[in-house]
């Protein structure tokens, strides 16, 4: 798990990297900075589109959210904790359809399969959602750390094992992935927000490829690079003085109905959230798997 918040940190952060000429890189760092300077921190993310295409999308993208929230139950700043406390949730409208939470290493989720009720055209007949709910929903499960380590093994094929060595290789290629992005906006030219609280940045995404296009070869050698590559990508970083607030990227291309867009936005905040262990939690074993599958069907 501890893999998954430094992930949602770094993506954070580079999504909200915007810089440049305008902006120094003091002011970045130290919005960057600010998001693991404190005992807590919460992600708020939401998607749009927009375009003749994404017509039908769009109800659902305005239903789904996704939130990251991360404790150091030390009291001390999250860039202290080797393995802060954490939890991601899943968002349909205002319930969660899944809520994961890492606590002292140890696992827990809890699925609410009716909140699937509130999408709309998901044609999922009520009397399955309830069964479904029944059967899993609103119940606290505990994966422990013996199980994720061993037990979990047993339920997953060995072909979707990867082996230490292929994890080193898949993790080295992504910092090169990174970094090669990371320059990219670096280089960029970027224009401070109207109302002064910020930094915009767009570029081509040609660029993006000219810039990825080295390591991805050399993940693959006989992959082609792609020509004529069109559209654009934009990139916000809002703060409040030295603390980042939020960002966004929004990735544009022309199609043959005008042009069409997809956006990612964050929202950042600091509150006072701990993260607490769920009570009477269901220690899961593969037993449990298995009995719930058979009543599953």
């Amino acid at each position: 798990m501890r893999r998954y918040w430094i992930a949602g940190i770094v993506a954070a952060a580079l999504g909200l990297s915007a810089c440049g000429a305008a902006a120094t890189s003091d002011t970045i760092n130290s919005a960057v900075s600010s998001l693991s300077s404190s005992q807590y921190l919460q992600v708020h993310f939401t998607a749009t589109a927009s375009g003749a295409s994404s017509a039908e999308a769009q109800p659902y993208l305005k239903l789904l959210s996704f939130d990251v929230n991360y404790a150091n139950p030390t009291g001390a700043a999250i860039s202290q904790a080797t393995a802060p406390n954490a939890e991601m949730t899943f968002n349909v409208g205002s319930q969660a359809l899944l809520d994961l939470r890492q606590i002292n290493g140890v696992a827990y989720v809890e699925i609410n399969v009716s909140a699937l009720s509130s999408i709309p055209s998901a044609n999922i007949p009520a009397s399955d959602l309830a069964a479904a709910q029944l059967l899993i929903g609103g119940r606290w499960f505990e994966l422990t750390k013996g199980f994720v380590k061993t037990e979990l093994k047993t339920l997953v094929p060995t072909s979707t094992t990867l082996s230490p060595a292929q994890e080193s290789k898949d993790e080295a290629t992504s910092k090169k992935l990174i970094s090669a992005l990371t320059t990219l906006i670096d280089n960029g030219n970027s224009t401070a927000l109207a109302n002064g609280n910020g930094y915009s940045e767009t570029g081509s995404l040609a660029s993006v490829v000219n810039a990825l296009y080295p390591t991805l070869t050399s993940i693959d050698p006989t992959m082609s690079k792609p020509a004529d590559v069109k559209g654009t990508y934009d990139l916000t970083l809002t703060t409040s003085g030295s603390t980042a607030t939020g960002g966004s990227l929004t990735i544009t291309v022309p199609g043959s109905t005008g042009d069409q867009s997809v956006g990612l936005q964050a929202t950042v905040t600091h509150n006072n959230d701990p993260i607490v262990t769920p009570t009477d939690a269901t220690v899961v074993t593969p037993a449990l798997i298995k009995g719930l599958l058979s009543e599953a069907k």
